[in-house]
């Protein structure tokens, strides 16, 4: 993609994203192994607001994929996150918004001018 117009599709994607944001407080987990020779999630810790849009996954995705975590639950997306390519989020990573917890399983950045991810709701 030009120059130019990569410019004008991540002012677009920023636009998108402002006209209903969510600020939310990203918490970083790593999936470990533990000294018994299992895994489990550990809290890194907390990162910086951010601000993404929330789109329900069906308005997205005709078809859902089912996705693998990395703990090997088998889940469908019920939400993409909407992101600047610089948005700090990752796989396993728990964000907070409208007072649900939900946990990133799929992450997207084709195109480079913005990043998608998929997330469901984590209880």
């Amino acid at each position: 993609m030009a120059h130019v117009a990569q410019t004008v599709a991540k002012k677009n994607i920023k636009a998108f994203i402002e006209r209903d944001p969510t600020s939310t407080v990203v918490t970083r987990r790593t999936f470990s192994k533990t000294s018994a020779g299992g895994k489990k999630w550990t809290v890194v810790g907390d990162l910086p607001a951010q601000s993404f849009r929330f789109v329900p996954a069906r308005t997205i995705n005709a078809e859902q994929a089912v996705r693998t975590t990395q703990d090997g639950r088998q889940v469908i997306p019920e939400w993409m996150v909407v992101g600047m390519p610089e948005a700090d989020l990752g796989m396993g990573d728990l964000l907070k918004a409208n007072g649900k917890q939900y946990e990133v399983v799929f992450k997207t950045a084709v195109p480079s001018w913005r990043t998608v991810y998929e997330v469901i709701e984590n209880a």
